[in-house]
């Protein structure tokens, strides 16, 4: 059992890099704040992700925050609503 441990650890895909052509990206127009709603969706593993900003009175520079999330959530942007994981994300990262 270690042996399946340890070998799928070492396999596992990395997916950190969004910024590659491993991943497509949507941008979802909001009608209320936030503007917008950034997804990636990872082109092998078909995985989620959603990009949360930090905004911190003060802060010289504000950075966003990759959150995983799924295809509902993404669904739930393009009808106009804020996504339920967004809004927990937001909340535990201000």
């Amino acid at each position: 059992m270690i042996w399946y441990f340890v070998e799928g650890f070492y396999r596992r895909k990395r997916e950190n890099n969004f910024k590659s052509n491993d991943f497509l990206k949507y941008v979802v127009s909001m009608p209320v704040d936030p503007e917008t709603i950034v997804f990636y969706k990872s082109k092998f593993t078909e995985k989620w992700w959603m990009e949360v900003g930090q905004f911190r009175p003060g802060s010289k520079y504000p950075r966003n925050t990759m959150v995983p999330c799924s295809y509902n959530d993404y669904q739930t942007a393009t009808k106009g609503e804020i996504p339920e994981r967004y809004i927990s994300a937001l909340s535990k990262l201000n």
